[in-house]
């Protein structure tokens, strides 16, 4: 008899994260809607991680581990994507967990509202469970059309480059991959599948939780951050500058916000590294920012670039 294929494949890439690892798993598996195939990619942990994912799979037949080398959350998720067979996926944060209709909330607002992508709000939270602040929350459902929903996700007011509190149509990922070896890949692939997209929704909802741990690579201060941060604001301002889904005037708008923190991000590695540190990287933010930054901002107002349009 042939298996029927699951509603939603969920990717859970997970690297060294015992100490969460229960409670991501537990929150997973307890989701209101149950037609899900859960993907666990376990990418070359050296602690208690795969007894972790063996276990939980023994325990929810739903659950499918994959174990790796370590390659990083990028090409984990990459994995998962390669092996998920439903039609809608979703990633979860081996660190985080999620409140138990998440899923059955996200798929309903999908199917409703005929959309792509559909969104709910972030809880940031510390690791004791004290809850921070909200991202990405609307207080009541919302619908974007695809150019507008495009504007936003590159605006990032409104809507953030976050992708666990997502759930997508698979086929917006097609021929796209996760960048492996760079932090940010979620930004770097998020507004390519949302260019792809003709509705998004918001459910109006915040039902998943981002636990902040201080050792967490985003949280961590490394100049590396700080480059890769960089070459994916200028993908994006490639990619705005050509495109034709925005309008003229969302497109200068959203380049001159772009070049702004492509000029914040290279002075902030100004100022954490010595001058004999990065500086093939240094040289080429430089070379980029002088060749966009006259288009979009009067000098007078940035006195340290001036020297850039000599």
């Amino acid at each position: 008899m042939k298996e029927s294929k699951a509603a939603i494949s969920i990717i859970i890439p997970a690297y060294n994260t015992a100490a969460y690892l229960d409670k991501c798993l537990a929150s997973v598996s307890a989701q209101s809607i149950t037609d899900l195939e859960i993907i666990v990619v376990n990418d070359g942990s050296s602690d208690a991680t795969p007894l972790l994912c063996n276990a939980w799979a023994e325990k929810d037949p739903r659950i499918r581990v994959i174990h790796t080398e370590n390659k990083g959350v990028a090409e984990a998720r990459n994995t998962g994507l390669r092996e998920a067979r439903a039609d809608f996926v979703g990633f979860v944060d081996s660190d985080d967990w999620i409140e138990p209709d998440m899923y059955e909330t996200l798929y309903a607002s999908m199917q409703h509202q005929h959309a792509d992508i559909s969104i709910c709000g972030v809880l940031n939270e510390a690791p004791n469970g004290r809850l921070r602040h909200y991202q990405s929350h609307e207080r009541k459902e919302r619908i974007w059309k695809g150019q507008q929903a495009l504007h936003e996700i590159l605006r990032g007011k409104h809507l953030k480059s976050y992708l666990c509190n997502m759930l997508f149509r698979k086929t917006l990922f097609k021929d796209l991959n996760f960048q492996v070896g760079r932090v940010f890949e979620d930004l770097g692939i998020l507004y390519k599948v949302f260019s792809r997209a003709h509705r998004v929704a918001h459910t109006g909802k915040s039902s998943y939780h981002y636990v902040q741990r201080a050792e967490s690579i985003l949280n961590a201060q490394h100049p590396q951050k700080e480059v890769d941060y960089f070459n994916v604001n200028a993908e994006i301002y490639q990619f705005v500058a050509e495109s034709d889904k925005l309008s003229s005037a969302d497109r200068t708008s959203i380049l001159r916000q772009v070049i702004l923190r492509l000029i914040k991000t290279h002075r902030k590695l100004l100022r954490m590294t010595s001058s004999e540190a990065y500086v093939t990287q240094k040289e080429e933010m430089e070379n980029f920012i002088k060749a966009h930054f006259r288009q979009h901002y009067n000098p007078h107002y940035y006195p340290i670039y001036r020297l850039l349009l000599i």
